[in-house]
């Protein structure tokens, strides 16, 4: 019986590290565009991108999926991630899986009762609505800095209870 067990549990742990692990969204910011995490991301959004390309860079857009992403055209790597409510004009509300448990639903108090203190919050240089800024990681292999950007639906930069009206996950610029 005791065997069984170990063969068992053996079974189940090498079984596993075959199986695709889980990626939050927040994790795929700096990854290739060929890479296998960020190919399943695109699959299961099971829709064509509008696709602009500028000088050194390209963004997928899927307005019905309520989410844009920017790839680097010299590296091809996801640079960007922006998820947009239903406060953003031309664009669905994005219903996937929220980064750091947040919610389109959270008033700005709710957002910085999540995240903490944002390190920087201004108004006015993003569609001039008030937005608030949060530094993540640091990535051990490149150096880069993921930042959470937080943009809300209104001008007044003391307003905690307003909306999310997107969110951009990106790398420190």
């Amino acid at each position: 019986m005791k065997h069984k067990i170990i063969i068992a549990a053996l079974a189940i742990f090498l079984f596993a590290g075959c199986m695709p692990q889980n990626t939050s969204i927040e994790n795929l910011v700096g990854l290739s565009i060929s890479t296998d995490k960020v190919q399943n991301f695109l699959d299961n959004l099971e829709a064509k991108p509008e696709i602009s390309k500028y000088e050194s860079w390209y963004t997928y857009d899927y307005k019905s999926k309520g989410i844009r992403l920017r790839f680097e055209k010299e590296s091809g790597n996801l640079s960007a991630i922006f998820l947009f409510s239903e406060l953003t004009q031309d664009y669905s509300q994005y219903k996937g899986k929220m980064p750091y448990n947040l919610s389109f639903n959270d008033t700005r108090s709710d957002v910085e009762k999540k995240l903490g203190e944002p390190w920087n919050t201004e108004k006015g240089t993003i569609y001039n609505n008030t937005y608030s800024q949060w530094f993540g990681k640091t990535d051990k292999v490149t150096g880069n800095t993921k930042v959470t950007r937080v943009i809300y639906r209104t001008k007044e930069l003391n307003d905690m209870m307003t909306k999310i009206s997107f969110i951009i996950l990106h790398e420190n610029e």
